[in-house]
């Protein structure tokens, strides 16, 4: 049994495992995917309240109904052409070591601009941003049918984007799972 690895963080972050609560034992023996990530929440190698965080206890909660589960990526920031940042490459990268563990799980993403601008141009970088990370995952091993993305350019917004704060908020990667089988 292989431990499941996870890229570290290019700053050394120190979670304190005692706060995790972990789902209870299933009746079943738990699988390698299933331990290895249980060991990465305990060990603190994903780093909480992240998407990747959030996404790994639900598989483990062992709900079937992921109908309304929606997780948005931690990070907001995209460079001048429209990559990834390291911190997104990260978080990326435990979303990837997740699906690698759970070879069924499908995943959504939907890219999400500010607004400004014409939309036209919001709609071209929201699909871009998204192809970026369906790139990424595939780089990483993951098979083009388990990743969906679409970008939705400035059509959602979920503040008011006449605030530094509101456009922040509004550039957004909201994942979704579509399917567990």
């Amino acid at each position: 049994l292989e431990p499941l690895l996870f890229p570290a963080s290019p700053a050394p972050v120190v979670i304190e495992s005692s706060n995790t609560a972990l789902p209870p034992r299933p009746s079943t023996p738990p699988t390698p995917a299933e331990v290895a990530a249980r060991q990465a929440l305990r060990d603190g190698t994903i780093l909480q309240g992240t998407a990747a965080d959030k996404i790994l206890n639900f598989l483990l909660s062992g709900k079937q109904d992921f109908s309304r589960e929606l997780y948005e990526l931690t990070f907001h920031q995209f460079n001048t052409q429209h990559t990834p940042v390291d911190s997104m490459r990260i978080e990326l990268g435990q979303i990837a070591q997740i699906m690698q563990a759970y070879p069924r799980l499908q995943l959504d993403f939907a890219a999400h601009t500010d607004g400004s601008g014409s939309q036209v141009q919001q709609q071209q970088i929201a699909t871009t941003r998204a192809l970026q990370i369906k790139d990424f995952l595939l780089k990483q091993g993951i098979a083009a049918p388990r990743i969906n993305t679409i970008g939705y350019g400035g059509q959602y917004p979920i503040a008011n984007s006449q605030t530094l704060e509101g456009r922040r908020l509004n550039q957004r990667v909201e994942i979704m799972i579509r399917s567990l089988n």
